[in-house]
């Protein structure tokens, strides 16, 4: 019986997906090597750059001029930081239905997170650390994809949900920008419970009561 033409293309489909996945697996090590050489080239040239800017006697007087409660407090809030960032990974693999010890989820994470902050590109680079990790834990190149579109769909989702309450927190210095139109000024300024900032007609506005 010859095979009707959706499902021609469905069996082509499938044979190209296995080619692919197959083509990951084949050539995982040369791939996670590659991904490795060009994290690092990519770490170093943003560190480079980084560092052209900052001289290290203006940061030894920086730190000098800095309270000891001030760098512990940072240090502090910078591990929660990253601890809190682990568990974008653990949702991830709980998302793929996989379980792997803490210890090396959060090791991955604060490395992939430490060093896409650093050389930007987070997808990528982050991309790369979080591939070379999991593939020697035993995570399949498929799923790994998956943990990455993941975290960056959920962390972009998290920077959108704290820029809105940012917005919320600050509506008066938004409207400033949002009151394009007279219309709009009339209706921000008319909300009632919001402190709004009154503008004339010229679109200047004044700076709300404290």
């Amino acid at each position: 019986m010859t095979p009707s033409l959706p499902e021609r293309a469905a069996d082509d489909e499938q044979q190209a997906e296995g080619g692919w996945i197959a083509f990951l697996r084949r050539n995982r090590r040369y791939l996670s090597a590659a991904g490795t050489l060009f994290v690092i080239a990519l770490f170093g040239f943003a560190i480079f750059h980084l560092t052209s800017e900052v001289q290290y006697d203006e940061v030894v007087q920086a730190l000098a001029d800095t309270s000891w409660t001030a760098v512990a407090a940072a240090v502090f809030f910078t591990a929660l930081s990253f601890l809190a960032l682990t568990f974008y990974d653990v949702s991830a693999l709980d998302y793929i239905r996989r379980k792997l010890p803490y210890a090396d989820v959060a090791l991955t994470a604060a490395s992939a997170y430490a060093v896409g902050n650093t050389a930007g590109f987070g997808a990528l680079s982050g991309g790369a650390i979080r591939y070379r990790s999991y593939s020697r834990l035993g995570i399949e190149p498929e799923n790994i994809a998956r943990i990455i579109a993941f975290v960056t769909l959920a962390f972009g989702l998290g920077l959108l949900t704290v820029t809105c309450l940012g917005l919320l927190a600050a509506t008066w210095a938004a409207a400033r920008f949002t009151a394009s139109s007279p219309l709009a000024q009339k209706r921000l300024i008319e909300t009632p419970g919001i402190p709004w900032s009154r503008s004339d007609a010229s679109g200047s506005a004044e700076t709300p009561p404290k």
